[in-house]
């Protein structure tokens, strides 16, 4: 629940066919929805939560906690403030963990993450629970844990919204937006779960729905108190890719020149700009922009894979192609996910049907 989700996978397919389903528009664009149980914050305090997510932003982490310290006081029960508490707690303990004495002790998150089930059971609530879900590494736990939240507030939307999370992390599109339903009629005004919405109408094969949803969240994402500088570029990124499974390449180039100067991945924004570029007929600046990508990782899979296919299939430079797709068996094969494992299964296809070279096939008559 607490990793933001990637459209990467939009690079090397175009989205699913299947229709997601759900609602059309469940979100409330003009008129938000009144603040929740849990959302407590005026205009002050929300402008001295900003600062602390600010100095989070540029890594002054004990500036951040400093300002939390008040907030958390005062404030506790406010949603956005409990996220960003645990947010801000969780980077300080990480980066303070060098400073321990070698011996082996649960990590700085399982560490947390024990402490929140254990107020959560002192003290159980609705939040209590979201919170201690957000820690979860295991999808099955984060689940059991929201149910939870469910049985002391079945309307709480970040319940409803956690447990959307926890079905698109595991691939459950249609039961993450079923849960998405839920969240937008307590809260239709609800915008992480808009993002979240964007993300499965991509995966669902409804590009629109997609653009539509993520340009909304854009349009509001100052509202959005759990909103970073780098979640927005992350969006923009995720809108772009969505234009290019829609086949609109124009646009999609246009919304990743301006991510150039934020703190996206920039392997990830070059892949992506190399597919716009190679969606509008030039594979040659295509190729050019997978080069600049390995120029600061040689070890990128998936611009090694680009370069491979623009080499071979519109360049139509067959000895070039077999050194990249020979590269790409190469640097996937150290690599032990399942996506390495496609992507080399996928580097032996193309090199099975590429012509052989003029001294192989004169030994083989």
């Amino acid at each position: 629940m607490r990793a933001p989700l990637s459209l990467l996978f939009l690079l090397a397919c175009t989205c699913a066919t299947g229709a997601c389903g759900g609602p059309r528009a469940p979100w409330s664009v003009d008129e938000p929805s009144e603040p929740g149980p849990h959302e407590l914050l005026d205009p002050v305090t929300r402008q001295e939560l900003r600062a602390a997510v600010a100095a989070f932003e540029e890594q002054r982490l004990e500036v951040a906690r400093a300002r939390m310290v008040e907030l958390v006081r005062w404030w506790g029960e406010d949603v956005h403030v409990a996220i960003w508490e645990q947010e801000i707690e969780l980077a300080w303990r990480e980066e303070s963990e060098g400073g321990g004495d070698g011996e082996a002790t649960d990590s700085p998150g399982e560490a947390l993450r024990d402490e929140y089930r254990r107020r959560a059971e002192a003290d159980p609530g609705a939040l209590a629970w979201v919170l201690a879900a957000r820690l979860e590494d295991d999808t099955h736990a984060a689940r059991l844990l929201l149910e939870r939240a469910l049985e002391h507030d079945p309307a709480f939307p970040w319940a409803h919204y956690g447990l959307a999370h926890a079905h698109a992390r595991a691939g459950e599109i249609p039961r993450a937006l079923e849960s998405l339903q839920r969240c937008f009629e307590h809260d239709p005004g609800h915008l992480p779960a808009l993002r979240l919405y964007g993300w499965c109408a991509a995966q669902g094969g409804e590009p629109d729905r997609a653009i539509d949803a993520f340009e909304t969240w854009l349009e509001r994402s100052e509202e959005d108190l759990l909103a970073t500088r780098d979640t927005r570029a992350t969006v923009i990124l995720d809108l772009a890719l969505v234009h290019l499974a829609a086949d609109r390449p124009e646009r999609a180039e246009e919304l990743i020149e301006m991510l150039a100067s934020e703190s996206v991945d920039e392997i990830r924004r070059l892949a992506a700009l190399a597919a716009a570029e190679q969606a509008q007929g030039h594979p040659r600046a295509a190729l050019e922009t997978t080069d600049e990508a390995l120029s600061r990782d040689p070890a990128a899979l998936l611009p090694l894979v680009q370069r491979a296919l623009i080499l071979e299939l519109w360049l139509g430079d067959v000895e070039a192609s077999r050194a990249a797709w020979r590269r790409v068996l190469e640097i996937s094969a150290s690599e032990p996910d399942l996506a390495a494992g496609l992507q080399r299964f996928r580097a032996q296809l193309h090199l099975a049907r590429l012509p052989r070279p003029e001294g192989i096939q004169e030994m083989a008559r």
